[in-house]
């Protein structure tokens, strides 16, 4: 190397952008995979899916009954006690704002017990903290 005293910079500076390259491709590349693991839904298709994630998960009663997105659930709820209606109460936890088996993280249930057994999907969507959320109400016929 003592011929050509610039080999060894030249040497160094190619192994520097070697490892530089290949470290910007791998940040690259997951920086891409999470851009199509939380790409954004709009609310149509995010409307579609979550139809269809519930005509999944229904119960054989509800089966048949297309799901209806309202704005608020507690209004729902306090009309099923007043007149009496069975029904559960569903969250499920998507990460991201796509709704599919995937990216859901678990849920959460209750049920309340009325006189009457009446088929409907009811849910409502909304997004926190980076999370998507799908409350449900839906009725039953446990007795």
């Amino acid at each position: 190397m003592a011929f050509f005293p610039g080999l060894e910079y030249i040497i160094f500076i190619t192994k520097f952008k070697k490892e530089v390259m290949k470290k910007l491709i791998i940040a690259i590349i997951a920086a891409v995979s999470f851009q199509v693991a939380n790409a954004q839904v709009n609310p149509i298709e995010q409307n579609r899916q979550a139809i269809e994630f519930l005509k999944d998960r229904c119960l054989t009663f509800n089966k048949g009954q297309v799901p209806v997105r309202v704005d608020n659930l507690t209004k729902v709820t306090d009309s099923l006690d007043i007149k009496n209606i069975n029904y559960s109460r569903t969250t499920y936890v998507f990460y991201g704002s796509q709704i599919n088996d995937e990216t859901c993280g678990g849920g959460s249930s209750e049920a309340a017990t009325g006189r009457t057994a009446v088929p409907f999907i009811k849910y409502r969507i909304y997004t926190q903290g980076g999370l998507t959320y799908l409350e449900v109400v839906d009725g039953n016929s446990y007795f």
